[in-house]
């Protein structure tokens, strides 16, 4: 299944749906099947009547449109979100393992599963193994959580999610993959991360989809040998700890700027990324980041300029297939 990585839908300042129709005319078009949404708060302190409403509009508007909406649970469902929060008591720095910010997030969590009851994929937190640096065992930046603490939340948020939809896929916060300058290694690849929290969770495990990003070759023309080892390496993992690769992968981003590369590059990686996805029949959901430019948050992955024009991706998207 293809579709797009929309992120923000909402206007937080002013609780209004940010989709226009045109948006929602080029999704029905490019034969997206699924979107992918960021539920936070924004500047609000708690989920309020006029901020749910701006969001059902949104997730309406989606499924008018044929989509399948997958809900990302970011720390953003929380007021105050700071990494020195959720990462307090951390288990590999001598820590409990679980803390007074994941108990919060535990809760607003059941409030916006118990309020979107449309929304049946449920993805818990954004690139959980992204940082930017660190020294030993203490990491800074990014999103990056513990894997002793989000092993826990996953652990605490399963049970949870399930008593509240029975039928809800949920997903693992998408690992970050990228290649920093050409090294494929396990570290970059997301698997190694993946691998802690494997060991963590026990058996069975509290999530039914590997959720992944894959950023590599940012500067120019997609390699597919650079990706098929990603995805073998991520192949292996689950075989590993599950002695079977049937545990399925939802790729919930993926693109190229066209602030690094040209269109007609944007173009061709997009057509040979879902030719290497293709052969690979585990990635069950291979969503594209993200379908129209944002000048405002300097990103430049969509594939349509931010008046809405079409760029030479937008067509490449339209060939692969559903």
């Amino acid at each position: 299944m293809k579709g797009i990585s929309l992120n923000w839908v909402v206007d937080t300042a002013t609780n209004t749906p940010t989709l226009a129709e045109s948006d929602l005319a080029a999704l029905r078009s490019s034969g997206a099947r699924m979107a992918r949404v960021d539920l936070h708060l924004g500047g609000h302190e708690s989920w309020s009547p006029p901020l749910i409403a701006a969001y059902r509009s949104a997730v309406h508007s989606l499924e008018a449109a044929g989509l399948q909406v997958l809900g990302l649970l970011g720390s953003g469902i929380v007021a105050g979100a700071s990494q020195e929060k959720w990462n307090t008591n951390n288990a590999e720095n001598g820590g409990s393992g679980w803390n007074p910010f994941l108990e919060r997030y535990t809760s607003a969590a059941r409030t916006v599963i118990s309020t979107f009851p449309q929304i049946s994929h449920w993805e818990v937190w954004n690139e959980p193994n992204a940082w930017t640096s660190h020294t030993g065992t203490v990491y800074h930046g990014g999103n990056y959580i513990y894997p002793s603490l989000y092993a826990a939340l996953l652990g605490n948020l399963y049970p949870l999610i399930q008593s509240i939809q029975p039928s809800a896929t949920v997903v693992t916060g998408g690992l970050f993959a990228h290649d920093n300058a050409g090294d494929l290694s396990r570290d970059n690849s997301g698997t190694r991360y993946l691998d802690s929290v494997y060991s963590l969770v026990g058996s069975p495990v509290p999530f039914d989809v590997i959720g992944m990003h894959y950023y590599i070759d940012q500067g120019g023309a997609l390699v597919p040998e650079h990706l098929q080892p990603y995805l073998n390496m991520l192949l292996e993992t689950i075989s590993w700890y599950e002695h079977n690769p049937s545990r399925p992968v939802y790729i919930t981003e993926a693109g190229w700027s066209t602030r690094s590369v040209s269109e007609s590059v944007q173009a061709s990686n997009l057509s040979a990324f879902y030719e290497v996805l293709n052969l690979n029949r585990f990635v069950q959901v291979r969503l594209w980041f993200q379908i129209r430019d944002n000048p405002g948050g300097s990103q430049y992955y969509g594939l349509r300029h931010a008046d809405g024009t079409p760029k030479p991706s937008f067509a490449a998207f339209q060939a692969v297939p559903s």
